[in-house]
């Protein structure tokens, strides 16, 4: 999928993708600054439609608006969709917008009161346990105790705020599993009664000096990691165990029937 043709509007990057009813969807973010992201529709991930451009803070212009997630709400009966962006606070933080129809959005509201920049909210729907689980990233300096992940969970009318399940990062600096490396872009799955939570270490041992000087990060061919758990507080690294194509980057894991997948029909 290229980038759409949007003034300073040129990447796709950070995409989250679901599967539903026959059709999959997905959001990506489009730009480093901006007001934007985008939105498209699939039968087969192969052939997608024309990206919607969602502006869900109207007159207003945050500074950016960065990985977008979409899940489905069955209570509600339509989409969800996190993102972090910068508007009137010094730091990135976690907004939600709905849509029914991925062509009309809900005004943007805050979702994750906290004192501190967040980023990379990703959504698990718990039905069993009647809650939400969300993983975000502590945007914070490493040194002010970010730069890791920490899992909050809210029931599934979001009638009560977000709590944080544990009063610690779970994945990261400060954490006992992956310490050594900054985290983020993370992704939550639950198979039968063991979550697998993925996630990507861009700066996994490369000199964050030199990666300034050249420009960015470099791709790192092993900064993905996973780890498992049973209770969402005590985690097992096993990244290890887990293979994937090189050079992949912040993106999703998710669920699909193999047949929809258009270049396996084959």
């Amino acid at each position: 999928m290229k980038p759409a043709a949007w003034t300073k509007q040129n990447l796709t990057r950070d995409p989250s993708i679901i599967y539903h009813e026959g059709k999959f969807h997905v959001t990506w973010t489009t730009a480093w600054r901006g007001d934007a992201f985008a939105y498209a529709e699939s039968r087969d991930l192969a052939i997608w439609s024309d990206p919607v451009r969602v502006e869900p803070f109207g007159e207003r212009k945050p500074t950016n608006s960065w990985a977008p997630e979409i899940c489905w709400d069955p209570l509600r009966q339509n989409f969800i969709i996190l993102w972090s962006s910068r508007l009137d606070q010094p730091g990135n933080r976690i907004f939600m917008t709905r849509t029914a129809d991925g062509d009309k959005f809900a005004a943007a509201e805050p979702v994750l009161p906290r004192d501190f920049g967040c980023i990379d909210a990703f959504l698990l729907r718990e039905e069993s346990a009647r809650r939400w689980v969300m993983i975000y990233k502590n945007e914070e300096p490493e040194e002010k105790g970010g730069k890791n992940l920490r899992v909050a969970t809210a029931p599934l009318d979001f009638s009560t705020p977000w709590v944080d399940l544990v009063d610690r990062p779970i994945i990261g600096p400060s954490s006992p599993v992956a310490a050594d490396s900054m985290t983020e872009g993370p992704t939550l799955l639950k198979i039968k009664d063991e979550y697998l939570l993925y996630w990507d270490s861009p700066l996994k041992g490369k000199n964050p000096a030199h990666l300034k000087k050249a420009g960015g990060p470099a791709v790192a061919d092993d900064s993905f990691g996973l780890a498992t758990s049973r209770d969402l507080s005590t985690w097992q690294d096993r990244t290890p165990e887990l293979s994937l194509p090189q050079n992949v980057r912040h993106g999703t894991v998710f669920l699909a029937p193999r047949s929809t997948v258009g270049w396996l029909k084959k």
